[in-house]
């Protein structure tokens, strides 16, 4: 069967085995909600499928990890659906970062241009790198198709609270000896403290807490390792050859990759 094939290929690496037993239940807490804001027509955007996690074998067996989160996962697999199976999302993402990391692939955008940094920093540490979101789940609207796949910003914060405990999960599972959410202030003051629990931001080498903090997480029963809040690496790049700290802010991560 299609489920047989899928499991054979996909690396099942004990944080796998976790991940997948972790998500089996993740369209009973989903399918409610989102069904009564996809069906309601009137706001004209829906919400896309769950951004569900695959651990290569590469990050499973690393020396070092770091976990880069994002805001949310741009029309991830367009308009959600119960059908589509954990072990599928699974299999899309595993084949999406793949893509990534190979020539000829992936467009070259800012926060993947900094996933592919942090590879490169880590490279003689054996250091490796998974990519998560903030919002699991985000809003698709209509393509020039007429199909729901088309990216489009923003989350739907109820919805993706829901999956705050499975957010919590990932990061155990995973075991990063690092975060770096690179999702700005306004998702910081927004959303980290709801997802992870009250903290300290402490600045970092006489830059600005506001462009870049560690976070000090006073919930320990979390375990959370290392945590740096920044901009999104669009809003980086923007700056990154205007201005100093753009590049500071890149030479401050890079350090904490290779002092990991």
């Amino acid at each position: 069967t299609l489920h047989h094939i899928i499991m054979s290929d996909m690396e099942m690496n004990k944080m796998n085995k976790q991940l997948l037993e972790l998500y089996s239940d993740i369209h009973p807490i989903l399918s409610d909600a989102v069904g009564k804001w996809n069906d309601d027509a009137s706001h004209g955007i829906r919400i896309s499928n769950p951004w569900l996690l695959h651990v290569s074998d590469r990050y499973a067996n690393a020396a070092k990890r770091v976990m880069l989160i994002g805001q949310e996962p741009w029309g991830w697999k367009g308009q959600y659906s119960n059908e589509k199976s954990a072990e599928w999302l699974m299999e899309k993402y595993r084949v999406f970062i793949d893509h990534q990391t190979t020539k000829g692939e992936y467009r070259p955008s800012p926060i993947w241009n900094l996933y592919r940094n942090i590879i490169e920093w880590g490279r003689e540490s054996n250091t490796h790198v998974i990519s998560n979101n903030i919002g699991k789940l985000c809003y698709v609207k209509k393509n020039k198709d007429g199909k729901w796949e088309a990216g489009t910003h923003g989350f739907h914060e109820t919805v993706n609270r829901l999956m705050i405990p499975i957010f919590r999960k990932e990061i155990e599972i995973c075991q990063p000896d690092i975060i770096i959410f690179v999702c700005g202030k306004d998702y910081e003051h927004k959303y980290i403290r709801e997802w992870l629990g009250d903290y300290e931001a402490v600045g970092v080498e006489g830059i600005s807490k506001e462009k870049l903090a560690e976070l000090r997480f006073n919930d320990s029963s979390l375990h959370l390792p290392k945590v740096i809040r920044t901009y999104h690496p669009r809003y980086l790049q923007m700056n990154k050859n205007k201005t100093n700290w753009g590049k500071e802010i890149y030479s401050i991560l890079e350090k904490a990759i290779r002092d990991l």
